[in-house]
């Protein structure tokens, strides 16, 4: 029942977005959802993240991030980047 239940909400959606090619590779596989409604989006910060200096202009930037409150999701790895800024910036985290 539970793969059926997959089938039918991928088949109903406009296109879905991945984290990984992974992870739309094994849509594909396993649940037969075609390339065209497939993107794939990585998570943009990894272990080797290397801040490049821009200078910003007439605003405050503002940076979002959305997902889980779990260590796995790399949060405090985040907030190591962010404090290593030298200007004003405003961060916000929505999740549960």
């Amino acid at each position: 029942m539970s793969d059926f239940l997959n089938t039918l909400s991928h088949s109903l959606v406009d296109h879905i977005i991945c984290q990984s090619q992974d992870m739309a590779n094994e849509l594909m596989l396993d649940y037969n959802v075609r390339k065209e409604k497939i993107s794939v989006i990585n998570n943009p910060i990894s272990e080797n993240f290397n801040y490049k200096a821009k200078t910003f202009t007439n605003s405050i930037p503002k940076f979002i991030t959305v997902g889980r409150l779990h260590n796995e999701k790399g949060y405090v790895r985040i907030l190591e980047c962010l404090k290593e800024l030298n200007f004003p910036f405003h961060y916000t985290i929505i999740g549960n």
